[in-house]
């Protein structure tokens, strides 16, 4: 069963959704397993990247780089919200990197419609 609830906010540099019928711990749990699953690394507090920053800087957009922030507000224990936001433009990657980060966040918000 999908906990998602509605789409609060979406942007260029990311969305927020809003959940119900799951609590925080489970949400984050959920959460955490879908960025690990698509190959993120969780750096703490919320932060997770994908790639690496050096290789992107020397090869520009043939390399992968991703790099968001989750954050979780759960002021409203029946509608929780998530925020996603990118920490990376892709602007090392040059139009073509831009283009990949924006593809990614759009995989991402179907990735979070189906936790």
């Amino acid at each position: 069963m999908g906990y998602f609830k509605n789409e609060e906010a979406i942007n260029s540099s990311g969305f927020i959704y809003v959940y119900s019928g799951i609590s925080q711990y489970e949400l984050e749990k959920a959460i955490d397993a879908a960025m690990t699953k698509n190959e993120y690394i969780h750096l703490g507090q919320g932060v997770y990247e994908k790639g690496s920053r050096i290789k992107r800087l020397l090869f520009g957009a043939f390399c992968k780089y991703y790099k968001f922030k989750i954050s979780i507000n759960a002021s409203d224990t029946d509608n929780i919200k998530v925020r996603v936001i990118s920490y990376s433009t892709g602007l090392s990657g040059g139009l073509i990197g831009l283009k990949k980060v924006k593809d990614e966040i759009k995989y991402l918000q179907n990735v979070y419609k189906n936790i």
